[in-house]
């Protein structure tokens, strides 16, 4: 499907979680299987509604009358940015570990568990200094690319630069479409190893990248 054939708009949480939901499976999935395959549809929805909410920016490119893809990010100010998003983030794993335990089955919770407080920590102690808009997640359905990376980033780039923003941050890594980020034009900053995928590829050597792009 062609560029332009992607309508950008506003997340809907009524109207899309559903579609929502598969661009999560679909993209973050493979490397974190063992939470898709171990947790009930209602824990990933939360996960999903926990990064809606941590955002300031939801978006995501229609086609066929259906979401497709999605972007969260962040315009805000980094120190309230951070802390609004680590709280958020640590009252769901509450909810996960504990409250709504039953939803997750053991490897799942230790999945979960492992890939957000080591990856939590590494961002936060990566992440450069100044000013910066923040691109948190990026995904598409099975089968759903040829543009749709580029119609959100460039919609969520456009709202950053309005918004006052000179730079776009966004941490990524060797299991996931790290690539699109270098053919975009953003540059990498940082790299260290990623510990997120221990439990669920155990085998496997994980580099995780910070990527800049000044705008």
């Amino acid at each position: 499907m062609a560029y332009e054939d992607y309508a950008v708009r506003p997340f809907d949480p009524v109207r899309d979680l559903d579609a929502v939901f598969r661009c999560y499976e679909s993209g973050f999935g493979p490397g974190l299987r063992p939470l898709f395959e171990y947790s009930d549809t209602a824990a990933i929805e939360d996960m999903v509604m926990t990064d809606y909410r941590a955002s300031s920016v939801a978006l995501v490119a229609e086609a066929g009358g259906e979401a497709r893809g999605l972007l969260f990010g962040t315009l805000s100010s980094r120190p309230l940015a951070g802390a609004r998003f680590l709280l958020l983030e640590a009252a769901f794993m509450l909810r996960r570990m504990v409250w709504r335990r039953n939803e997750m089955r053991p490897l799942a919770r230790a999945v979960l568990w492992h890939s957000y407080s080591r990856e939590l920590l590494y961002f936060f102690l990566h992440s450069p200094r100044g000013k910066a808009a923040e691109l948190e997640a990026l995904s598409s359905q099975e089968g759903w690319r040829g543009g749709i990376g580029r119609a959100l980033t460039d919609a969520f780039v456009e709202q950053a630069r309005s918004t006052g923003f000179h730079r776009v941050d966004v941490y990524t890594d060797s299991e996931l479409s790290w690539g699109f980020y270098e053919r975009y034009g953003f540059r990498r900053v940082a790299e260290w190893t990623s510990h997120a995928y221990d439990f669920s590829l155990p085998d496997r050597d994980v580099t995780a990248y910070l990527y800049s792009l000044d705008i």
